[in-house]
């Protein structure tokens, strides 16, 4: 159950995190004025931040503790192969919430501390369309290649949603 609470979290911040990061598209006032928000949060941002960590650290312990679990249940595995109830989701479970975990790792050294990217240093003050002209010239290939990942970290994350939920079903 802990596992699945956690999930929901997460997943809430991440829905939360996009609706955010979607004013992007609705002009330099809107995005610079959500990143103005978050920055006015001061210490509440960081209690956010923690209590994120915090999620995503027992998501994984609990998460590990439940797969040691089941193969000390079955240390033998099954004779045939034919999976009955178990979704290709739940059997590549690890395999996604790896790759998950790699974004985030990414997303959070891209972002937060500005690694990866020549134009972070050109920034003024964090923000990242300080005017009109700005966003008609926004690099295109950018905010691309930053949907193609997101778009890709979120297909994974509908496949642990989806796993999630139908374990929430038969409990």
């Amino acid at each position: 159950m802990i596992v699945a609470v956690t999930g929901i979290i997460l997943i809430l911040f991440v829905v939360g995190h996009l609706l955010g990061n979607l004013q992007i598209f609705l002009g330099p006032d809107w995005i610079n004025g959500y990143s103005q928000h978050l920055r006015d949060l001061g210490p509440l941002l960081w209690l956010i931040r923690i209590v994120l960590l915090a999620t995503v650290l027992t998501h994984i312990y609990f998460t590990i503790l439940l797969a040691i679990e089941n193969r000390r249940a079955r240390p033998e595995p099954y004779v045939d192969g034919d999976y009955v109830k178990a979704s290709w989701a739940s059997r590549h479970m690890v395999v996604s919430g790896l790759v998950v975990l790699a974004f985030i790792i990414f997303h959070l050294l891209h972002f937060t501390a500005r690694k990866f990217n020549p134009q972070f240093p050109l920034l003024s003050a964090g923000l990242l369309l300080a005017r009109k002209s700005d966003a008609r010239l926004a690099n295109a290939t950018f905010l691309s290649k930053k949907m193609r990942a997101n778009l890709s970290c979120a297909a994974v994350s509908r496949f642990l949603l989806m796993k999630g939920l139908s374990s929430l079903k038969t409990s």
